[in-house]
């Protein structure tokens, strides 16, 4: 499965691999309850980076080494 729009994209919290414009592709997951300063709105976390994002497209995580 290759890159999909972001419109596409599961928002039940699992983690995604999606690609900002501009960055790199990142793990992140959509929230439906903010965090820290986006404390009241849903969207996009990125939580290695720390970082709220807009991402462009998305693909699904690949599968584990066996």
């Amino acid at each position: 499965m290759g890159w999909q729009l972001i419109e596409t994209a599961p928002k039940d919290g699992q983690t995604l691999i999606v690609w900002v414009r501009g960055w790199h592709p990142v793990p992140a997951k959509y929230q439906n309850e903010g965090k820290g300063w986006n404390e009241d709105q849903p969207g996009w976390y990125a939580p290695i980076e720390d970082v709220w994002i807009t991402p462009t497209h998305w693909m699904p995580l690949p599968e584990p080494p066996k």
